[in-house]
């Protein structure tokens, strides 16, 4: 499954992200890539393949993302990234 974080600060390293993300519990991520935003240097755009576990937390993503279109996840509160699927090719 491929998702996006679509605004994330440039200071936050790609190590840390991956990190957060692995904490989900989800899945394997397989690849992750950061593109800055054009017009905001201060920012940046996260893609990332993820293999998704069968399990609780993976059919809990699967779900709200059916339902909703995204997830909030809150990485270090109060602060979340939104989460989105992408049909980008990563």
């Amino acid at each position: 499954m491929n998702l996006c974080i679509p605004r994330v600060e440039s200071t936050i390293t790609k190590d840390y992200i991956y990190n957060k993300l692995c904490n989900l519990n989800a899945g394997k991520i397989e690849k992750l890539v950061e593109i800055p935003l054009k017009n905001d240097s201060a920012h940046k755009r996260i893609l990332f393949r993820i293999l998704l576990n069968n399990g609780d937390p993976a059919n809990t993503i699967k779900e709200i993302l059916s339902e909703r279109g995204n997830i909030n996840y809150v990485y270090e509160p109060p602060w979340f990234w939104r989460i989105v699927p992408t049909s980008q090719r990563i």
